[in-house]
């Protein structure tokens, strides 16, 4: 992440934004984030997350868990994933970015609470 962004943007500081979740707050990513001087912007536990990712994602882990497989190995996983990566349609990612001004009323409308997305 940082080589990207520094290079992306060699004359900014990085903030990284994240939701909070307990794992993304263990001792360990927040020494990472400290040593690496990487500021963490402020943002409420279990707030409406808006980043479609968390679509496609849910998206993966559906059709991966449908398939009922087992893992043997970092190689076989890689496949199940980049597979199911590929299979996604193009209109499904169009459709989650449409949906963004929706999205954000609902939170707005829910006051930062959780909404259906």
């Amino acid at each position: 992440m940082i080589p990207t962004v520094t290079q992306s943007y060699p004359d900014r500081n990085i903030m990284f934004l994240q939701d909070n979740c307990p794992v993304h707050t263990s001792a360990a990513t927040k020494e990472w984030f400290n040593t690496n001087n990487v500021a963490c912007m402020d943002f409420p536990s279990y707030s409406g997350d808006l980043n479609v990712i968390e679509n496609v994602w849910g998206l993966m882990a559906r059709c991966i868990n449908k398939q009922n497989l087992q893992v043997h190995n970092n190689e076989q996983l890689f496949h199940i994933v980049q597979t199911a990566w590929e299979e996604i349609p193009e209109n499904y990612v169009i459709n989650l970015i449409r949906s963004m001004p929706e999205r954000i009323n609902a939170v707005i409308e829910a006051e930062g609470a959780l909404t259906k997305y």
